[in-house]
């Protein structure tokens, strides 16, 4: 079972108001705060944050909508985590409907400093007159169009006219209306341009706004929401796309977009005409913000930058190394190679700090420049970074180039000591 006829409807609302009724549930604490910009300056502060839910999924001739109690009980939480206080009613007819709504917006629609969250959940219908669309909420009591004359139904449900008038009526600044709904085309003009503007805070938020998110077009929307979940766990700081801390109206929209759409639906995004310069703001609870990362690397870049001409020099060092070494052979004669390292060895006197390599290729250097003025002829190891028993084969000549004491190489390993065990004395 779906949640309209021709349409299906779950409307939600942001709002600030409080009924005093029987059958309302009352929860939370409104709790001022002021929106910060980057840089830790106020903006504007809100006043009162209040929330009305209204659910019906109990009706007298529509199919029931079982999920409803529990999807109001579920934003409820994270409203009062947001720190709005929560009035909920489920099962109105027309008349409690309506006067519910007014008296909502009677008592806190007109500070201006208020936000508000208004919501109901709950059959939608559409109508065509003379080609053109018109949409309703379905009230606990309303009559099925299809079984009676249309002049009943009308008599019990409330067009989306009435909607608007509401939110015009408002005179809080920030009013956010989400309506899980297959009319949501027949409330509002929507508009690609306003979830193109940046989502960071910035001074247009202190403008009023009044914005309508809902959950697709004039398709059927399932009985059990997928529209609701993705809205609390918008506002758990999934739909914190900037990471700033706070959830504006529009990064909610952009949320579940992205998100709702996966499930299947069409979520929109549009406000009224003369309100869509403001933003809507959640501040985002300290449990719900990651913790601020500092996270700079700055130094180590502008330190990368500067080993880049080192790395040239080095290279560049390796280069003449190598051209010194390879003229350090038998058949060259002694002047052309002590020559050879001299040039090395003034080319590249400065000192890498990048890297050690650059002196231990000048000690070789030097070494191999002292030992051609004493005359004494070495093979140069192949590497100057391999060990000794690597550059040199078992019974190779190996002269200390400190001292110039001759060596006969013997690699590392294990033998048996003393004579053999048939000669006496071993």
């Amino acid at each position: 079972m779906n949640r309209c006829s021709s349409s299906i409807s779950r409307f939600w609302m942001v709002g600030l108001f409080q009924v005093c009724a029987c059958f309302a549930l009352s929860s939370g604490a409104d709790a001022e705060f002021a929106v910060l910009d980057p840089e830790g300056q106020p903006l504007f502060s809100y006043g009162e944050s209040r929330a009305l839910l209204v659910g019906v999924s109990n009706y007298d001739e529509w199919r029931g909508l079982p999920s409803i109690p529990g999807e109001l009980a579920a934003l409820e939480e994270v409203l009062v985590e947001h720190g709005f206080s929560v009035q909920t009613f489920l099962d109105l007819g027309e008349d409690d409907l309506r006067r519910t709504f007014e008296n909502f917006i009677d008592r806190f629609g007109f500070d201006p400093d208020n936000r508000l969250l208004l919501y109901f959940a709950g059959h939608g219908y559409t109508r065509r007159v003379h080609g053109m669309k018109r949409g309703y909420l379905v009230p606990a009591d309303a009559p099925e169009p299809d079984r009676v004359d249309p002049s009943a139904f009308l008599e019990k449900s409330i067009s989306m006219d009435v909607v608007r008038s509401w939110a015009r009526t408002i005179e809080a600044r920030h009013a956010l209306f989400l309506l899980d709904s297959c009319f949501s085309g027949l409330l509002f003009e929507t508009r690609s341009s306003w979830v193109a503007e940046p989502l960071h805070i910035t001074q247009y938020i202190a403008h009023p706004v009044r914005q309508f998110l809902t959950a697709g077009g004039e398709g059927e929307v399932p009985s059990k929401s997928l529209f609701a979940p993705a809205v609390v766990r918008g506002l758990r700081g999934a739909a914190d796309l900037s990471r700033d801390g706070y959830i504006t109206g529009r990064e909610l929209g952009l949320y579940l977009q992205e998100n709702a759409a996966a499930e299947g639906l069409m979520p929109r995004d549009g406000r009224l005409p003369n309100y869509r310069q403001g933003e809507f703001v959640f501040s985002l609870p300290l449990g719900m913000r990651p913790p601020k990362a500092k996270f700079e690397i700055g130094d180590l870049v502008r330190a990368a930058e500067r080993e880049g001409p080192w790395r040239a020099f080095q290279a560049d060092m390796n280069e003449a190394f190598d051209q010194a070494r390879a003229l350090d052979r038998d058949g060259v004669s002694v002047t052309i190679k002590s020559q050879a390292w001299k040039r090395f060895l003034s080319a590249f006197d400065s000192d890498n700090p990048q890297s050690e390599r650059d002196e231990e290729l000048r000690r070789v250097a030097q070494t191999r420049l002292d030992l051609l003025g004493l005359d004494i002829v070495q093979p140069l190891p192949r590497e100057p970074t391999e060990a000794k028993e690597n550059a040199l084969e078992p019974g190779d000549l190996w002269i200390d180039p400190a001292i110039g004491m001759r060596f006969r190489y013997v690699p590392p390993g294990t033998f048996m000591m003393g004579s053999p065990p048939d000669v006496n004395g071993g």
